[in-house]
């Protein structure tokens, strides 16, 4: 694809006192630099002069240190015309030269440059990695330069170049280790008398039938040397490359240095002569910037929604991404990978779902898929997407990238992306599922921790999701323990409190169980309740076992109690020997004396033949004695209870006649 803005110039410069030569120049190159995007632009050097010129020399640049030159090549031509050889593919630069020989009356050089808007340091690799974003609507120029210099002055720079060249060559991780051997046994001496042959400008070029091949007539000891070079080498050296200096790692380090010193002397002064010059044209960056999250299963006792949770078999998850309110264009690419915790079973996860803004699509549950969403007419673009799994690294892989729908190739305008910057309806926001499930048999206790990253076009850091940490599950087995704090023996009031208490290893706990019993009566479900105090109202002469079972926040259920946690009796509002209530069947209750040393009576009257049931408990809602278990005559009854082995303390007496019970209570209090 071409740039879409062309600037047009010509220029006439005087090569000899009697002679002026004219040169005309095209940059063509677009308004707008996508970060983190090569864009190409070119420029064409021709001779519009009625005089051939034997040497041009120029070079092109932009003002801002975040945004480079990248390396390209010149399209094939019969001029000997040079940017780089291979060894410097990929590099970046902030002035990039280069240099025509012999430009004919009518002929034209074009040379092709990529812009990339990085924050790649000047002279760093591409896979050097990123050190900062670069700041959106980032303003800088792009230009360039060219003159016709003298014969003297290209013959002048012949030995620096050659100096720093075989310096780079000896010391790039590129040069193949058979030409560094052939350099180290030709020494420095011999390759600039090598270059030097090679840089005559007085060879005679010689064109083929095509009027395209380049042939030169070189002996066979230039072709034997340059042929163990990788690619072509220029005449002129990157200054850039220059100015910061090529690693000098020879015995003759410090003559090389100097020789660059040089070099790059002889290149700044060709930037203040007399020289065609475009106008400096001002450019601007575009970036899109990525937030993002992740959900998974809904845990408790941890920040954030993750935590514990109980048993679970399959476990499913969602990354959101969206593009910055304030991103100054749309994301074109966007990169997300997740890093699987070993505690799942890689082999079970699966591709469920992905969408962005309106679409949505659902997947058939594989570990990959490569798929093209068509989001016309709403957006002239096709959206495909990639999901993939890496068993090596435990990564799963998503790729949403922006295409053209004809060229089925990234869109050229920097401003293309599927993925606008979000406003407050949310709306411009995407997503992808997936499930896995977890190794069989895992333990109480076992961690799933689960991070995802999200970049968008290959630019600046990636994101982290969520931006907390990784998303943590922790299975939760074992359930909750509580209790009903100790009640006093004996209540004076009908209502009283109850307080909770328990602890839990996980999630924590939900919600207690209350239970009672009365009398020693079948148990009942009082109350459920998240609180720790409640309000317990019972009935006079009645005595009461409680216990809680607890539930925590995952479901773990406490064991259900054979026995209470504590028991109290509500007294009646006249105590001692004889109760005032008096029951349709028994009546007349005397329990004398009360406290006892060794023995008490115990006496009641019935108002018809019944079975009567008299038992004794302990404090611990324990039976200690059943004293009469029988059907009875109408009348007074009377029989004595002996403690005998039986501890000092409080006792419970229920007397008990079908429907209708009573409760008292025994102190022993021997001397």
């Amino acid at each position: 694809s071409r740039p879409d803005t062309l600037v047009r110039y010509s220029k006439n410069i005087k090569i000899s006192p009697r002679v002026n030569a004219t040169i005309g120049g095209y940059l063509l190159t677009s308004d707008t630099y996508r970060v983190g995007r090569e864009q190409k632009c070119i420029i064409r050097i021709s001779n519009k002069g009625t005089v051939d010129i034997p040497f041009i020399a120029g070079y092109f640049y932009t003002d801002s240190e975040l945004v480079r030159i990248l390396v390209t090549d010149t399209p094939e031509s019969e001029y000997d015309a040079g940017l780089m050889n291979e060894a410097f593919q990929d590099e970046v630069f902030t002035v990039m030269p280069f240099f025509i020989e012999n430009l004919r009356v009518g002929d034209e050089v074009e040379f092709i440059y990529n812009i990339y808007s990085s924050s790649i340091p000047a002279g760093q690799t591409k896979k050097g990695g990123y050190k900062s974003i670069i700041p959106a609507d980032e303003t800088f120029k792009v230009g360039y330069k060219a003159l016709i210099i003298s014969e003297a002055d290209y013959y002048s720079l012949q030995e620096p170049m050659a100096t720093a060249w075989y310096q780079f060559l000896i010391s790039s991780e590129s040069t193949p280790d058979s030409t560094k051997s052939y350099l180290e046994d030709l020494k420095l001496t011999g390759f600039i008398d090598l270059w030097n042959d090679k840089g005559d400008t007085n060879k005679k070029k010689e064109s083929s039938s095509s009027g395209k091949k380049k042939a030169r007539n070189a002996n066979e000891k230039y072709i034997s040397v340059f042929d163990h070079l990788p690619g072509k080498l220029p005449y002129i050296i990157p200054y850039h490359l220059a100015r910061e200096g090529v690693k000098v790692v020879s015995e003759k380090g410090r003559e090389c240095a100097n020789s660059l010193d040089k070099l790059h002397n002889y290149l700044k002064e060709l930037r203040t002569k007399d020289a065609y010059n475009e106008e400096e044209k001002n450019k601007r960056t575009v970036t899109s910037q990525t937030p993002e999250d992740k959900y998974g299963p809904a845990g408790f006792g941890m920040e954030f929604g993750n935590g514990y949770i109980g048993k679970l078999d399959l476990f499913e998850y969602r990354i959101d991404y969206w593009n910055k309110e304030d991103a100054t264009a749309p994301a074109a690419i966007v990169y997300i990978r997740d890093t699987i915790d070993t505690n799942f079973n890689l082999k079970t996860l699966r591709f469920t779902e992905i969408g962005f803004l309106k679409w949505k699509m659902n997947l058939d549950g594989g570990q990959y898929f490569d798929i093209n969403i068509d989001c016309r007419p709403e957006m002239p673009y096709i959206v495909n997407v990639k999901g993939s799994v890496d068993y090596r690294s435990r990564e799963v892989f998503w790729v949403h990238t922006t295409l053209d729908p004809f060229t089925r190739e990234l869109p050229d305008d920097p401003m293309a992306g599927y993925l606008p910057p979000i406003d407050s309806t949310g709306y411009q926001a995407g997503w992808v599922n997936f499930t896995i499930e977890p190794e069989a048999r895992l333990p109480h206790g076992t961690s799933f921790g689960n991070q995802a990253f999200v970049n968008f076009d290959g630019v600046g850091p990636w994101g982290p999701a969520p931006e907390y940490g990784p998303y943590t599950n922790i299975f939760d087995f074992i359930p909750p323990r509580s209790y009903v704090e100790q009640l006093e023996p004996v209540q004076t009031s009908l209502s009283f409190n109850i307080n909770l208490n328990g602890d839990d290893t996980g999630s924590g706990i939900d919600h207690f169980d209350i239970y009672v019993s009365k009398d020693y009566g079948d148990a009942y479900l009082w109350k459920t309740t998240k609180d720790t105090t409640v309000t317990f109202t019972g009935e006079n002469g009645s005595y009461y076992g409680l216990w809680s079972i607890a539930t925590d926040r995952v479901g773990n259920t406490e064991t259900m109690k054979s026995i209470s946690d504590t028991y109290t009796f509500i007294e009646s509002s006249q105590t001692g020997i004889d109760k005032s209530e008096t029951f349709d069947v028994i009546s007349r209750i005397r329990i004398y004396p009360n406290p006892f040393r060794e023995s008490a009576i115990i006496g009641y009257e019935l108002s018809q033949p019944t079975h009567v049931k008299i038992e004794v408990y302990n404090l611990s809602g324990h039976k200690v004695r059943t004293m009469i278990n029988e059907n009875k005559s109408p009348g007074y009854n009377e029989f004595e209870f002996h403690a005998e082995s039986l501890p000092d303390g409080m006792y419970f007496i229920h007397i008990m006649s079908g429907e209708y019970k009573y409760a008292g209570k025994l102190i022993l209090l021997r001397p």
